[in-house]
């Protein structure tokens, strides 16, 4: 076997790819500026940070604060009493009854209740309702 290296030899030129410069160092070095700029601060993590607060607003968009069903209406109106009404959440109606028609939400109290109208003056139907958070 003279003459012939071994598969398992390291080469001199092998090392000398392979070795740890100061060039090498200096390419993968992590400067403070980096690490600051994508540093979490603590005010992003007070605007990202779920409150039981936070949830509760964020819920009251998405679950009814009540729900119902009304009774018939008088000539084609109906005002429904609900101490969750507030001065912008949603209202969602609908009619429930022998006709298709329209209904929707003419007026409201803030805290006691709100009116429906029905597109029919003589409608009797009874309204489903939901009212939700603002």
């Amino acid at each position: 076997m003279e003459g012939k290296l071994s598969p398992e030899v390291v080469l001199t030129e092998d090392l000398e790819k392979g070795a740890v410069t100061s060039e090498k160092i200096a390419a993968h070095t992590i400067e403070s500026s980096e690490i600051a700029a994508e540093a979490v601060t603590a005010n992003q993590m007070e605007k990202e940070t779920i409150t039981e607060s936070r949830l509760a607003d964020s819920l009251k968009k998405l679950i009814p604060l009540a729900v119902g069903r009304s009774g018939e209406m008088v000539l084609g109106k109906i005002t429904i009493a609900s101490a969750a009404v507030t001065a912008a959440g949603p209202i969602i109606v609908s009619a429930e009854g022998g006709a298709a028609l329209g209904v929707s939400v003419t007026a409201r109290k803030v805290g006691e209740s709100f009116t429906v109208e029905a597109t029919s003056p003589v409608s009797d139907d009874r309204v489903d309702w939901a009212v939700y958070g603002e």
